[in-house]
């Protein structure tokens, strides 16, 4: 198994090994995946502190549902999927104004690993191009498109600071940069025509 973090210091034939009670199996483990399951809530903008809760809470349910996992060449799968859903929790307790039809799986996704994974994918490109982008933009564009009920322009404008006339062409310029900056990779470039 190639390591996520750079080092090559977990093989799968330890997932026996942990199953087994062997704790410096169960180290490597994290260990190695300690990158890839850090990563994620950090694209998702979440503070230190929520990254920690949703790192330990990951490992954790990957604790007690380890003998369920049949092939441990999936386990990077499961961990994006598991940690993808904790940022989901995180995210949706602290704003409760979040679209969950913006942030969770749709039922499409949960039919199967295939299309979870590819709908984690999509939302890791976005949430990765809406970090690029300038701090009025993204707020801008999560007020229009993961605030539910949309909030009215007036309102919008107040809370940003800006004139109602300028929301239109503003969210214009947003969206081609976002777009931008979803053509400049592969992920991106696969998901455009979900958004063009």
């Amino acid at each position: 198994m190639t390591s996520p973090g750079g080092n090559d210091d977990f093989h799968p034939d330890r997932v026996a090994e942990c199953l087994a009670g062997d704790t410096h199996a169960w180290e490597m483990l994290v260990r190695h995946f300690a990158p890839l399951v850090h990563s994620i809530p950090r694209r998702y903008g979440l503070t230190p502190e929520e990254c920690d809760d949703v790192f330990q809470t990951s490992f954790a349910i990957l604790f007690q549902r380890l003998g369920t996992i049949q092939d441990p060449q999936s386990l990077p799968k499961w961990l994006i999927t598991t940690t993808t859903r904790e940022c989901w929790r995180t995210l949706r307790r602290r704003d409760k104004s979040v679209s969950m039809d913006v942030i969770a799986p749709t039922a499409d996704a949960l039919a199967g690993p295939d299309a979870l994974l590819l709908s984690q994918e999509r939302d890791q490109a976005v949430a990765e191009a809406m970090g690029k982008l300038d701090e009025r933009c993204r707020s801008l564009l999560r007020m229009l498109y993961t605030t539910t009920p949309t909030p009215k322009y007036a309102e919008i404008a107040e809370t940003l600071g800006i004139a109602v006339g300028t929301i239109g062409p503003r969210r214009a310029r947003c969206l081609r940069s976002l777009l931008e900056l979803l053509h400049a990779t592969p992920t991106g470039a696969s998901i455009l025509p979900e958004f063009e």
